[in-house]
């Protein structure tokens, strides 16, 4: 456990008594939050079945394949 864990499981036990640390502790506690909660989005959102081929991204092959040809 590193330090900064170390501080954050006091400050939600609310030991922490200095306020610009606790101010502090608790943005990265709200940081930490919102990085866990992306994570856990990101892992429920799969790739849709039933879009169609429209959604797909082409790739940069394609792409510089493109740019060539108007040349």
């Amino acid at each position: 456990m590193n330090k900064l864990e170390i501080l954050l499981k006091k400050w939600k036990a609310g030991s922490i008594r200095d306020p610009d640390l606790s101010l502090c502790l608790s943005y990265i506690n709200g940081l930490l939050l919102e990085r866990s909660n992306e994570r856990t989005v990101e892992h429920k959102q799969g790739p849709d079945s039933v879009s169609g081929e429209g959604d797909i991204p082409a790739t940069k092959r394609l792409k510089i394949k493109g740019l060539r040809e108007g040349i």
